[in-house]
């Protein structure tokens, strides 16, 4: 999550997301906008892409 912040220049209280550890395809929401995570096979670099929540309930870990 820091490192999201720091990319993203935001607090890192601005960023939530939808798991505990590190996973494929996660979500992380910053401020009202949705990004999905997609990690490479390392887990050493990751890609943010936007994302449209189906379900607004999801539950977010800050």
């Amino acid at each position: 999550m820091k490192s999201i912040a720091q990319a993203q220049k935001v607090p890192v209280k601005s960023v939530s997301v939808n798991a505990t550890s590190l996973q494929q395809n996660m979500v992380v929401k910053i401020h009202q906008h949705y990004y999905q995570v997609v990690f490479d096979n390392n887990f050493t670099s990751y890609q943010l892409k936007k994302a449209q929540v189906i379900n607004p309930k999801i539950t977010y870990q800050q």
